[in-house]
């Protein structure tokens, strides 16, 4: 019996010629035991999310992780999020913290451990439902995209592992992949387009902001597929029953997030927005530059199996650059999912690129693994100031850090077994109150919440008064906060913050970053009514 291999217009081969084995023939005769079990593709795949496990299990997360996850115990210790935690993001990154923190501690292992063994999985159940629709027939090159997408999903962000764009970049591939086979229009089994639709959800409602990424691919096969094209479908079905469910879930389990925070984050938040100019000053953009340039430089003719693949990855590389543009931070966890997608564009490309001209795409990806390897593994790099301080308060005291870098803190807090008391993961709200009071013009709602910000502060050290302030000197790194901005005369124009610092603490010698106060006499306690953190676990 042969069987014929037309996407390679060779030949006809016989079926038990096992030096041939290609797609569903070769996992067939994998299972017959016609060659060992190790050498499928997706055998192959498992090993390596086994290995990347093993490797990863206890890696250092970002700050935000952390954060997202002290967020986590306080809800499961009864905080109510945008009501007594002032957090600025949506709750979906949060209440998908919960489960993992629940399960972590009935488990007694670090909840990092779970975390990072739930990102593993899904980057290997991405790359399987990628290859699901992939529509390729040979091992070898189902193999090496499999791979490809895993590592550059899974560890080419690694400094920024568990942050919400790496996990944007890993839900989508599956999608991005449905998206070419749908231009193609390839039959696509309801079971599979049904499950890459629900894992494309999770991380496109991450950020509002990613829906640029399924609108492009949507004009995409609507120009390619023209009279036959249906909106509506499986995969589009689940992302806008899930994009439905979550929209009504905000006001009904976090109705704060929309009276109080949106209104916040809108008067306050710009104070971190740079031009955009100032977006183009690390590695990644270079990566984006070479990505560029292999894909123009190598342009497959029309028809030929690379062409829809790379030009879906391309355009889930530009949907992801609108987000990182319209966040206007500049931030490399924010250009994650451009790098990927760009990337995956140039793999695809090169799977069917002349000897001659793989080179161009190896410089790219070469720069992918030299900006991953750069970065490296997560490490706080300004904590050298803060560590000395924070390293004299003793384990099981609470702290508080009046700054408007949460990179001060975070994560040592949780690293020290110290007590976090306040609702705001760091006072986010500070450079743009300076900008207005220093450079203009002058806001009377930013006054106003100013105000705001000073009371619930001195409340909270009301509750539980830390051992130490740590009060933010000059501008931080990772502001545009004008220079000269006293935080600490800030926060004691409030006469009950003026009063209770005065009486209860000490003013040490000032520090190159920090004003510096002791608990020197421990005041009357507050009442019951104050609301306890859960204290770190470990």
């Amino acid at each position: 019996m042969k069987h014929w291999r037309p996407d390679e217009g060779g030949e006809p081969i016989a079926l038990g010629d096992s030096s041939v084995l290609e797609g569903g023939v070769a996992d067939a005769a994998i299972r017959r035991g016609a060659t060992p079990w190790w050498r499928s593709p997706r055998a192959q795949l498992a090993l390596l999310a086994v290995a990347t496990w093993w490797w990863l299990r206890d890696a250092a997360v970002s700050h935000d992780v952390v954060w997202q996850f002290w967020i986590a115990r306080q809800m499961l210790g009864g905080w109510r999020l945008y009501t007594d935690i002032l957090e600025l993001n949506p709750p979906l990154w949060f209440w998908s913290a919960v489960p993992v923190q629940y399960a972590a501690e009935l488990a007694g292992v670090p909840p990092v451990r779970l975390l990072i063994g739930a990102i593993v999985a899904g980057g290997a159940a991405g790359a399987l439902l990628f290859d699901a629709v992939s529509g390729a027939t040979d091992a070898a090159r189902r193999r090496d995209m499999m791979v490809a997408i895993f590592l550059i999903g899974v560890v080419m962000p690694l400094y920024n592992l568990g942050q919400r764009e790496p996990l944007a970049l890993i839900c989508a591939i599956p999608y991005v992949g449905l998206a070419a086979a749908r231009r193609e229009g390839r039959t696509v089994a309801t079971s599979v387009a049904l499950a890459i639709g629900l894992f494309a959800a999770y991380g496109f409602a991450l950020k509002h902001y990613f829906i640029a990424v399924p609108a492009l691919l949507e004009l995409w096969i609507l120009a390619g597929r023209r009279g036959a094209w249906r909106p509506l479908r499986l995969e589009t079905a689940a992302l806008l029953g899930c994009a439905i469910a979550y929209g009504a879930s905000v006001p009904v389990f976090a109705p704060d997030f929309l009276r109080v925070m949106v209104p916040m984050v809108g008067l306050a938040y710009h104070g971190y927005e740079v031009q955009p100019f100032q977006m183009f000053d690390e590695l990644p953009q270079l990566v984006w530059l070479a990505a560029l340039g292999a894909l123009l430089l190598y342009r497959p003719r029309r028809g030929e199996p690379s062409q829809s693949m790379s030009t879906a990855f391309l355009l889930a590389g530009i949907g992801f650059a609108v987000a990182y543009f319209a966040q206007r931070k500049g931030w490399h966890y924010h250009a994650v999912p451009v790098t990927g997608m760009l990337l995956l564009a140039v793999v695809a490309r090169l799977a069917h690129a002349g000897e001659k001209r793989r080179p161009l795409g190896a410089v790219a990806l070469a720069l992918g693994a030299l900006a991953s390897w750069h970065l490296g593994a997560y490490r706080n790099m300004i904590r050298h100031d803060s560590d000395p301080l924070l390293r004299t308060v003793p384990r099981g005291e609470a702290v508080t850090f009046w700054a408007s870098d949460p990179s001060w803190a975070w994560p040592m807090v949780e690293e020290y077994g110290l007590v976090w008391t306040s609702g705001y993961y760091a006072h986010w709200m500070l450079p743009a109150i300076a900008s207005a009071e220093m450079v203009g013009p002058r806001s009377p709602a930013l006054d106003a919440l100013g105000r705001e910000v000073r009371d619930r502060t001195y409340r909270e050290m009301r509750c539980r008064p830390p051992a130490a302030i740590f009060s933010e000197r000059g501008t931080p790194y990772y502001s545009v906060r004008p220079a000269g901005f006293d935080t600490t005369a800030f926060f004691l124009r409030d006469p009950r913050m003026a009063e209770f610092v005065e009486r209860h603490y000490v003013r040490e010698r000032s520090t190159r970053w920090f004003d510096v106060f002791r608990l020197r006499s421990a005041p009357r306690p507050a009442g019951a009514s104050c609301l306890r953190t859960r204290p770190p676990s470990g």
